[in-house]
């Protein structure tokens, strides 16, 4: 783990998009002052919400003015997804990922837990509810680590 030399007085936002047309989901992030919106799905294309797909998402955050990251190392291959979908067993999903991604997240977001310029910065994946969602794994290691986290729908 990245040593960290201050803790941020900004938050780190989550958010999904789900169940957002694309100009209220920006409202939501230009609401916050979002600056850098992370991506932490692992293929960052939707099919059936293309408007979010990795191309159409950075152009229209471009236009407000937010930076986009995509961040693959802190999203879920498929094969554990599809694991989570015949299973629906949560409580192994977030085992996995607690075990094989979060020892991890300080070294992917180490940029981001030490220059405040980045900030407010927003973790974004498709889950409506972040209780079914890694994003609330990131957000309780965030916290552990002395950081504000909170879910922004």
């Amino acid at each position: 783990m990245c040593p960290l030399s201050s803790k941020s007085l900004n938050p780190f936002f989550t958010v999904g998009y789900s169940h957002r047309r694309i100009d209220e989901f920006l409202r939501v992030l230009r609401t916050r002052h979002v600056v850098t919106l992370i991506d932490v799905r692992h293929s960052p294309v939707s099919r059936h919400r293309p408007e979010f797909s990795k191309r159409n998402l950075l152009r229209a955050l471009e236009g407000q003015g937010i930076a986009y990251v995509h961040m693959p190392a802190l999203g879920v291959p498929k094969s554990i997804r599809d694991e989570l979908a015949q299973t629906g067993d949560y409580d192994v999903f977030f085992a996995w990922y607690d075990a094989n991604v979060i020892p991890h997240l300080a070294d992917e977001l180490g940029e981001y837990l030490t220059n405040d310029e980045h900030l407010p910065a927003t973790f974004m994946c498709m889950e409506e509810d972040p209780s079914q969602c890694h994003r609330s794994r990131i957000s309780v290691a965030l916290r552990r680590l002395g950081f504000i986290c909170i879910d922004i729908g």
